[in-house]
């Protein structure tokens, strides 16, 4: 493998003997008065590897960890230089090690009201749930993702936050729901026959549901399975052998919950109409899903789950169909509302009331 027109060589790496391995080398070569921790491999963006060593000072006595900057270390020919936390290259995404921020977040937790309250009252005293994820934003740069909960609660949050993990600069979000452990549970039981089990949660954004996203693995350690769950509500859980399936498995579930839980915003959702090109079926654990073009969006494929409205199933090519959506980015849209113009079913005037009152909260046109 070449980099930069050279032949990869790795020198200096964990495997390495004496003077050649990193840590050694790095302490020999004036860090020896430094504090150095999480040791992380990163490559740059022309592809040249490096190691990316936090380099911090304790603040209070033997405690208060703070990370000052990095250390870098060049694998290859063994050059080392140091950055601050704002001088630090943009491709080190992450500067702060996890343990030094869940530390400080339990210590802001317990005493953001006052060190007598954390031993006293202990009124509003919070921790950090257990794990804590890296997700990305959609502004490009790495967070460390944890909730936190009420010192005692076992499955419930008050809410969760974001760190930046560069400057540790931090969002909380109020957001009661559910912890990261609940959530793996009940997924977990959507496939308790099969003993899979659940992975660390992730934390997204559907249809303006805050929602937790994990895999299930088998014994064996192979993915089988994944799963969305609401962290609103844990027992609202979408579950499939894909992730396709899953999310529309979870859309669905939140369709028929539209009485107790806000699928985005409404008014912002899209509705067009259009001659079908084409359309066909496919049927994954008895849920049937029926895929169509549609001549007034060609570039997009609309997923229409089969239980959201009965005429999807006799609908052919040539139908004049309505269908709302939200806009998402995705390849495949997932529908929330159906309507074949070419069919019109009689309905009783007390249906016909019914459906415009509950016209975008349960799926039904």
């Amino acid at each position: 493998m070449n980099v930069e027109g050279k032949a990869l060589n790795l020198r200096y790496n964990m495997g390495a003997y004496f003077a050649d391995k990193p840590q050694r080398y790095v302490y020999d070569d004036g860090f020896s008065t430094h504090g150095r921790t999480d040791w992380s491999f990163e490559i740059n963006d022309a592809g040249r590897p490096y190691y990316v060593i936090t380099d911090y000072k304790k603040r209070v006595g033997f405690k208060g960890a703070e990370a000052l900057g990095v250390i870098v270390l060049d694998v290859q020919n063994g050059e080392i230089k140091t950055y601050s936390i704002d001088e630090a290259p943009d491709w080190i995404d992450r500067i702060q090690p996890a343990d030094f921020v869940r530390h400080q977040l339990n210590d802001w937790g317990k005493f953001k009201q006052g060190w007598m309250n954390s031993w006293l009252g202990a009124d509003g005293v919070l921790k950090t749930t257990k794990g804590m994820s890296l997700v990305y934003g959609s502004d490009g740069k790495s967070y460390f993702y944890t909730g936190m909960q009420s010192v005692g609660s076992d499955d419930g949050t008050v809410g969760f936050v974001l760190i930046n993990t560069r400057t540790k600069e931090m969002r909380l979000y109020e957001q009661a729901g559910a912890t990261e452990v609940a959530a793996r549970n009940s997924a977990e039981d959507e496939f308790q026959d099969f003993g899979y089990q659940a992975t660390n949660p992730i934390l997204y954004n559907i249809g303006g549901v805050p929602t937790y996203f994990m895999t299930l693995k088998a014994s064996s350690g192979l993915v089988k399975a994944s799963a969305f769950v609401s962290v609103e509500d844990y027992g609202l859980v979408g579950s499939g052998k894909t992730t396709e399936a899953a999310l529309r498995n979870y859309n669905q579930t939140l369709r028929g919950r539209g009485n107790n839980i806000a699928i985005g915003d409404i008014e912002n959702s899209q509705k067009i109409t259009g001659d079908v090109l084409r359309v066909r079926q496919e049927s994954i654990d008895q849920t049937v899903t029926y895929y169509f073009l549609v001549d007034s969006a060609p570039d997009r494929l609309f997923a229409v789950p089969a239980d959201i409205a009965p005429m999807v199933r006799m609908t052919a090519a040539g139908d004049s169909v309505t269908l709302s959506f939200q806009e998402d980015g995705s390849a495949v849209v997932d529908v929330l509302a159906f309507e074949n113009r070419a069919l019109n079913p009689r309905v009783s005037e007390i249906q016909a009331e019914i459906d415009t009152r509950t016209e975008g909260t349960r799926g039904e046109p």
